[in-house]
């Protein structure tokens, strides 16, 4: 119990007392009227306790998070004018997909199909091929610390996300239970997600959607989620374009409906690793 507690206490106490010292009769109405307030107050003094403790315990928690994410090397996000700018910090490119250039960014990134290993020195564009470094095919030998999936719209980076790649494979980093940071707030690991995978959702060539962050399907024009490398298909509105593969993100703080015009068009999805 605390100073201010156990003033309140004895002045209670003190109102409860009779002038010469002993308690008034029993069940006196003013007896119990003094026994229930500090049996009250009694109540509120565990309630105290309990809430202190959990407020030290969110703290303890915050500080932790703070302390992770201090950790995590830094990057370019606002402007990236060449891939040594992008590589500071001891990220390193290991995969750039380029929109439109007839080439599935899946096939490349599972099986190197349509990719060049002449890593660009530049972000101009390459309508040729994706970029692919052949160490994505020993990924388990490369002691991955950090991965960071990041789109770029000309040498602007609009959104990215940071994962936790210690013992991942090169297909698993990509889920949300390994989320640590991202430009959209909401993107966290303790959110439910519909699809959260490189493999995202696909059936035939109706539907390709890789990468995919999706919250929930309601529809085509009520479907919302975050990010999607669409590699092909016509099954929505969304999904249609003059040209693949295209990366669809949402140009919000949070996700969005893919429908809306709040829904930007990436040049580049690009993969860093941090060893």
């Amino acid at each position: 119990m605390d100073v201010i507690s156990f003033k309140i206490f004895i002045f209670i106490g003190m109102l409860c007392t009779s002038i010469d010292g002993r308690l008034s009769e029993p069940w006196n109405p003013r007896e119990y009227s003094c026994y229930n307030l500090m049996e009250k107050i009694d109540t509120l003094e565990k309630k105290l306790t309990q809430t202190s403790s959990e407020l030290l315990t969110i703290t303890q928690r915050q500080s932790g998070i703070s302390t992770l994410l201090d950790e995590i090397p830094s990057f370019y996000h606002e402007k990236s004018f060449t891939v040594d700018e992008l590589e500071s910090g001891g990220w390193k490119m290991v995969f750039r997909a380029t929109s439109g250039n007839g080439q599935s960014v899946y096939d490349a990134w599972v099986k190197g199909t349509g990719t060049s290993d002449v890593k660009p020195l530049t972000m101009s564009r390459s309508l040729s091929s994706h970029y692919r470094d052949p160490a994505i095919d020993t990924w388990h030998n490369l002691a991955v610390k950090y991965v960071k999936f990041a789109l770029y719209k000309g040498n602007r980076e609009v959104a990215y996300v940071i994962f936790n790649g210690s013992g991942s494979s090169n297909m698993g980093w990509f889920t949300s239970s390994r989320v640590l940071m991202s430009s959209w707030p909401g993107l966290t690991s303790n959110v439910q997600y519909n699809i959260f995978s490189v493999d995202g959702h696909a059936n035939g060539s109706t539907l390709m959607r890789r990468f995919h962050i999706n919250k929930s399907y309601a529809g085509c024009d009520n479907d919302r989620g975050y990010v999607a490398v669409i590699d092909g298909g016509s099954a929505c509105a969304w999904d249609q374009h003059p040209s693949y593969p295209q990366f669809i993100y949402s140009d919000m703080n949070s996700d969005d409906f893919y429908n809306r015009r709040q829904f930007g068009l990436a040049d580049y999805v690009v993969v860093f690793v941090y060893i």
